[in-house]
Order: structure tokens, then sequence, then C-alpha cells
């Protein structure tokens, strides 16, 4: 691919209802490139519980309510378009897989006619789309492996693997964003490179926090199965007078935590609003549990935090060991709080040093040229 390129066709998540990696480095393109960005169902069928029901209905909302490039609170870039096609939640049905092609080949077929735009570079962070690849007539197709979905709770991990697998074959290039993903990707596709997230220097470069009457931590990001909750309750219990505020969704049984009075869940904070809920912080964690899943992966949020230039302290996960001139890496739960209390009588709260090289190396228009650069030379 040249830089002068046309146009990418993307399938990604909701576009602007998470901040998510793929959105990060599309954005940096949409000034010069048009996009025509496929949203996809979930990799998992829903099951009769509250939070499926209401995602679905979510999802239905935004097919038959919603238009395109109007989400609610959010804007979308003018050389983004997103498009929402009817798909059915059920990969592992012949039936469903060629209604779900078929109503995504409408769907951009619909978006593209008349467009002088023509889309040479299709690129793919979803593990079940392999169906699609030959529906836009791209030149070159780019699998962005950012997670291991198989390990996700609930999912058909046979079922998604078999999916994936075809995904890779099919694809030109893979792209992963941890060690683990390129490990096992290359030994399927030799075109595969190690490609690590970015962040947005400008938006996470806050000042100092402004009071020091008590220590504030922060945690953001969705609370599920993966955030290791005894971590927070002996930050809770074990703190003179700190405080712990998370934010963002909570996907899974928290009744361990609800009990402690310093512990604050605030639930969904939108990207463009999130600089301004954490400024006050003062150490950021990252308390994750040490699993087959979180081994796998790289979290986006870590290089943000790093960028607030607040203390970080994190579980061991092997891909931060990289980061460890800039962040306090912790390989057990007891470690990680007596860390954050030593933090909480030193500090220093705040190091302007500690975030000077992300924004030279690490920014997402640096991983801009990076893109550009390795799927040009394949």
């Amino acid at each position: 691919m040249s830089r002068d390129h046309d146009g990418f066709i993307v399938f990604g998540e909701d576009y602007g209802r998470r901040a998510h990696c793929l959105e990060h480095l599309m954005n940096q393109f949409s000034n010069d490139t048009q996009i025509l960005w496929v949203e996809t169902v979930g990799l998992r069928a829903p099951k009769l519980n509250l939070y499926d029901i209401k995602r679905s209905f979510q999802k239905l909302r935004s097919l038959f309510v919603s238009k395109e490039n109007n989400i609610e609170g959010f804007q979308v870039p003018d050389n983004i378009k997103v498009i929402r096609p009817l798909m059915l939640p059920f990969f592992g049905s012949k039936i469903c897989r060629a209604f779900n092609k078929a109503s995504v080949a409408r769907s951009i077929k619909k978006a593209t006619t008349g467009n002088q735009t023509s889309y040479t570079t299709l690129i793919t962070s979803i593990p079940n789309t392999g169906d699609f690849l030959d529906l836009a007539g791209a030149q070159k197709t780019i699998y962005y492996c950012v997670d291991e979905f198989k390990l996700w709770p609930l999912v058909d991990s046979k079922l998604l693997t078999g999916l994936e697998d075809e995904l890779i074959k099919k694809a030109d290039i893979v792209l992963t964003t941890s060690k683990h993903l390129y490990q096992t990707r290359i030994v399927k596709n030799p075109n595969t490179h190690m490609f690590t997230h970015g962040v947005d220097t400008a938006h996470f470069e806050l000042p100092p926090p402004k009071s020091h009457e008590r220590p504030i931590y922060i945690y953001y990001g969705i609370i599920d199965e993966r955030c290791d909750q005894e971590i927070l309750k002996n930050i809770a219990q074990r703190t003179d007078n700190g405080e712990i505020h998370i934010y963002g969704p909570v996907n899974c049984n928290i009744d361990n935590l609800k009990g402690q009075k310093n512990i604050f869940f605030h639930g969904h904070v939108s990207y463009s609003e999130l600089p301004k809920v954490i400024e006050n912080g003062h150490i950021f964690i990252l308390p994750y549990k040490i699993n087959a899943l979180t081994r796998t992966i790289y979290p986006l949020k870590i290089k943000e935090y790093i960028m607030t230039g607040r203390p970080v302290v994190a579980t061991a996960l092997p891909d931060l060991e990289e980061l460890k001139s800039s962040i306090n890496i912790e390989a057990d739960a007891d470690g990680f709080v007596q860390k954050c209390l030593s933090i909480e009588k030193s500090g220093p709260f705040f190091s302007e040093t500690l975030r000077e090289s992300f924004k030279k190396s690490e920014s997402w228009s640096s991983k801009k040229e990076t893109f550009i650069n390795l799927i040009s030379a394949h």
C-alpha cells in the first residue's frame, strides 16, 4: 500500500461506544482518508439476562432508530461513514452466516453506490468476519488482532477459534498487540507483526492533582472477571484515609466490594469526559488477576495512565515488563497493596519527565506512521 491510498473499509465494534484501539488508529486517518466503518454484532449468542437484553435493545435501536453517523454524545469525523447492517449473533449456523453475509453485502453496496472512493484496504479487528472479506473488492486485507477472544467468558471457544483461523488464513497481513498474540498467530500466517497500542497524548496530559488531603486511587475501564477484587478490597481496608474511584461499566458480581465505604463506582464515563473526572487522582491502578486471559493482553489504558504523570501500580502482566522503568509492576496481590501504601506515604504524585518519551514514540500519530510503513512493505 502506498501513501496515496484511497479509502479503508473497517469491520469493528460499535463506533463511539467505547474508545478502543482500532477507533483511535482510524481517527488518525480521518482527515485525509475516506473510511467506511461497518459495525458488527458480538462474538457470542445473547443469553436471557439483563445485560444481554439491554444490549440487544441498544443494537436494535441503532439499526432502526439511529441514523448513520448519529451517535449520542459523540461526533463522528466527517470522513468516517458508519453503517450498521442487520446481523444475527449465531455464527455456528450456516443459514445465519449466509444471512449475515448477504445483509453486510447489501449495506456496503448501498453505502458505496455513487461513491467515488475506492476502498483499497480492508481492516478488521473482529475474528468472525472472514465471510465478509471479499465483499468490498479491497486489494489488501489486514487482521488487527487485539485480544484472545476465545478465552472470553461465555463465548464458544471452539467455534470462534475456527472462524478466526479462517480469517488469519485469508488475511494478507496480521498485526498483533501483544507478544502472546504474535507468537500464536505467526505460526498460522507468516506475515504477522507486532503493533502495540498508542496513546492520545494530548487527551491524557493532565495537570498535577490540586488536592492532597487524601490519596485518590483511580481505575477506569470495564469491571469484569479480569479484575482482582481482593486487591481493591485490601487497599480500601488498609489505606489510612484514601478513596478508590472506579469509572466504567460493571459486568460481574461485586458484592465483595459493596461494603467498602471508600470504594466508589461511578459507572460509564465518555471518553471525552474522562480526563476531567480523573484529573484529581493521585495513584492509578491496574489490579488484574494473572490467568490465561490476562497473560495474552496489553491493556490500552496503561499508556494512558502513564501520560497522566501519576504513579502507576499494575500486576505483572507479561507485556508490561517493557514498561518497568515507567510503572510499578507487582508480582502478587500483597506486593501490589504494599506498593500502593508506600506511594501514599512517600509520593510523589506527579512527574512531568515520566511521560515525555511517550509524546514522541507512543502517540497514535506515531502509530499511524508505523501502520503505514508496515502495510506498505507487504
